[in-house]
């Protein structure tokens, strides 16, 4: 992933990383986040980011892999798909097999996959037990599946050459627990099968599962989660690597599980409405539309009310304390009737005491459209400001007159309730509340060394932010930083700090928080400078360098700092620039 992008004005730098529209990262970067995470992909659709949530995925005779009876696994007897001898043959009586099995959310959404060529048998299962009985029967020296049982999303079986075939089934878990078991089908014991390449991931995944290899995520000791490039859902243009802080999503249930269509019907699980006397309210139903989950609710009738609310969690579900800051985020659009007599449409983030009582509620109105759900993310954020507060929550408002006709379909989409001032990627829930881990990713040792120089150079970057850090060079301490950051929302700057001492802290100019900006720092001692978006360079010409030995991605040296945004391009040029060379750089 290494480019050479930029003209012939500039010198050639000894890194480039173009984050726009790729789909891995350099050998070079670290990268961990240790849960699942979401984003919008190049077709605008809402996926989780690629996963396999298996650990040891082609070695089945570890440990992880659970052993039914009768059951003998003989490792890397057989070249795999990939080209090594890494695939095993399992040798079970009829009905017994192979799996792990992980521990979910009921209503959680899982693709569960697995490489497989014939041996003996001539039938084999690929089966989650746990519930509901949901399997597939494969003929493995055809790949075709003979038979499907239970209610699934999607099943398959991909050639993938040379008698291999990968076998996969979606599916809702109706248990607390998954398992993808791989056992003969056909009677008779001591029968054989090969097998290679387990997968699980939440559904649905970027890429889906397909016969390239590139959809299959290997594992070791660990789950693999991988980084998030990530697309605009509107235009479809590329915004590059994400990285974003820890969050938790405090709505237990934005996936509308337990939700039954009818008239009034019955809402979501912890859902409620409140008001809206005189209206009828009818539960349309449920879907999908562009990976979004939704419920559409219908609201229609004279009015003898002034208002109503749809709240998605409960008045003492989730807890919170005076001078905390909360923001909620909730897809809405307009599917059937109109605005006409609703005078407002708002959010309001209640803080309240532990009996759930209103303490303060800030609200913040919003029109929402006919148009893609997906460009219809409605946000608002609240500080408690009550001694007495011990818990926040929310709602959706329409206001109304009284006596007036309403008739109006709206589609709600994931709801989110965060502790935080600004909205972040979405965090799919069905029974309890989820963390979403911090993104961490970072360039290490002589992955660093090899590029970075020490007397004199350039760092550049092409970034979208909240608030934060956009790169960060440093040794592991406070001591030695060269930093491009913004302290606040709006004022981007060039930080270099030599033995604990600032070298420079110079203001590059102001920008609007999430808006895409291009911003440069040169160094050397006493001369320093940065430029922003082709503005005329600012300069400092007192300090020494910095001595860094790592180079973090959207986060500083304290694991915090997070740009919760997105990292388009950095480059390191190997010698301070001239200020109009920076200026014409970041123009």
């Amino acid at each position: 992933m290494l480019a050479t992008w930029g003209t012939s004005t500039f010198p050639k730098p000894t890194l480039s990383l173009d984050f726009l529209g790729a789909t891995s990262l350099d050998a070079g970067i670290t990268f961990s986040r240790g849960s699942q995470a979401t984003l919008f992909d190049s077709t605008g659709t809402l996926v989780y980011a690629r996963n396999n949530a298996l650990t040891y995925s082609e070695d089945f005779s570890n440990a992880a892999w659970t052993k039914q009876s009768s059951v003998s696994v003989s490792t890397n007897t057989t070249v795999a798909p990939d080209g090594t001898t890494t695939a095993d043959t399992i040798t079970a009586d009829s009905g017994f097999g192979v799996y792990q099995q992980l521990i979910v959310n009921i209503g959680r959404q899982v693709t569960q996959s697995v490489y497989l060529r014939a041996g003996t048998a001539t039938a084999v299962m690929f089966r989650d037990d746990t519930g509901a009985g949901r399997h597939i029967v494969v003929n493995p020296s055809t790949g075709v599946i003979t038979s499907t049982s239970g209610t699934l999303i999607d099943s398959g079986s991909i050639s993938m050459g040379n008698g291999w075939y990968r076998i996969y089934m979606s599916y809702a878990a109706d248990a607390t627990l998954v398992r993808g078991v791989v056992r003969p089908n056909s009677a008779g014991s001591g029968q054989t099968f090969i097998v290679w390449g387990g997968q699980t991931s939440f559904y649905p995944v970027e890429g889906g599962v397909t016969s390239s290899l590139t959809t299959y995520y290997p594992t070791t000791t660990a789950a693999y989660y991988a980084p998030r490039f990530d697309y605009n859902p509107s235009t479809l243009a590329p915004l590059g690597l994400l990285i974003e802080e820890q969050r938790t999503n405090s709505i237990r249930n934005n996936t509308m599980q337990g939700a039954v269509a009818g008239t009034p019907g019955t809402l979501p699980t912890n859902w409620s409405v409140i008001g809206g006397s005189g209206l009828t309210r009818t539960i349309v139903g449920t879907g999908t539309e562009d990976g979004i989950t939704y419920i559409d609710v219908n609201l229609a009738g004279t009015t003898s009310s002034t208002e109503v609310s749809i709240i998605p969690e409960n008045a003492t579900a989730t807890v919170a304390a005076n001078g905390q800051t909360w923001t909620t985020s909730t897809f809405v659009r307009v599917v059937g009737g109109s605005l006409t007599n609703i005078t407002t449409t708002r959010q309001i983030i209640i803080f309240a005491d532990s009996g759930g009582g209103v303490l303060t509620a800030p609200a913040t109105t919003f029109t929402p459209t006919t148009a893609a759900l997906k460009t219809q993310r409605q946000s608002a954020s609240g500080t408690a400001t009550n001694a007495s507060t011990a818990r926040v929550y929310y709602r959706v408002d329409l206001v109304y007159s009284s006596g007036v006709a309403i008739d109006i379909t709206l589609r709600i989409g994931l709801p989110q309730l965060e502790q935080g001032a600004f909205a972040t990627s979405v965090i799919p829930t069905t029974t309890t509340a989820l963390t979403r881990n911090a993104d961490v990713a970072s360039m290490t040792g002589t992955n660093f060394s090899s590029w970075y120089n020490q007397s004199e150079g350039t760092l550049y970057t092409q970034a979208a932010g909240v608030s934060g850090t956009y790169i960060a060079l440093d040794d592991g301490t406070t001591n030695e930083r060269n930093v491009l950051y913004f302290a606040s929302a709006t004022q981007p700057r060039y930080f270099v700090s030599s033995g604990g001492i600032t070298s420079c802290d110079i203001i590059a100019g102001t920008i609007v928080a999430n808006s895409n900006n291009k911003l440069a720092g040169a160094y050397k001692v006493n001369d320093f400078a940065v430029s922003l978006n082709g503005a005329a360079a600012v300069t400092d010409i007192s300090g020494n360098v910095a001595t860094p030995n790592q180079l973090r991605f959207g986060r500083n040296v304290a694991n915090a700092g997070f740009l919760n945004g997105h990292i388009g391009k950095f480059a390191f040029y190997p010698t301070r620039l001239a200020n109009s060379t920076l200026q014409a750089l970041t123009a």
